[in-house]
Parts: structure tokens; C-alpha cells; sequence
């Protein structure tokens, strides 16, 4: 779901998600369909790091992504450009 600032939720949507990993590098391809019909794709490129911490890049999201994993949890935190009707926010 996407919320606006507030919290309220503005969109929902379905993700297929398919990934292959290489070496130490994991691919996802994200294939996003909204509930009014808009579909996006992501690819992100996520790399397990010496430490055991993660870092990942993706086409829309600002910098690097910084990721950790602890048991089957994993947590991946990302600043992203997100369009709105009228311009792409931060």
C-alpha cells in the first residue's frame, strides 16, 4: 500500500517478485500493478557485504540502500522518488 504524509492510504497494490542470485550480488525484478491499472517495474541489485550488512541500488531510489537480516527477517532502508499527480517527491 502507499500512504501519503499524513498515513492515510492513497493506492494499493500487487507485486510480482522474481530474483536470481550471482556471486554475492542478488537481482530482483519488482513488477508492480496498481489498483487503477498503472503497472512499474524496479530492479534492484542488493550485495551482502564482509560484515554481514547488505547495500542496494535500484533506479528510482536516491543513494544507496542500507540492509541487515536477523533469523528470516531483513530490513532494507531506501529514500525513493515517488510521483504524485503533479510531481516526483522525495
Amino acid at each position: 500500500m502507499v500512504q501519503d504524509y499524513s498515513g492515510k492510504q492513497i493506492r494499493r497494490f500487487e507485486v510480482i517478485i522474481n530474483d536470481q542470485v550471482i556471486g554475492d550480488t542478488l537481482t530482483l525484478d519488482e513488477n508492480f500493478i496498481y489498483d487503477d491499472g498503472e503497472k512499474q517495474n524496479r530492479g534492484w541489485y542488493i550485495r551482502r557485504l564482509s560484515d554481514g550488512s547488505y547495500v542496494g541500488t535500484a533506479g528510482d531510489i536516491i543513494g544507496i540502500a542500507q540492509g541487515h537480516s536477523r533469523g528470516n527477517a531483513f530490513n532494507l532502508r531506501y529514500t525513493m522518488t515517488v510521483k504524485t499527480m503533479t510531481t516526483a517527491t522525495n
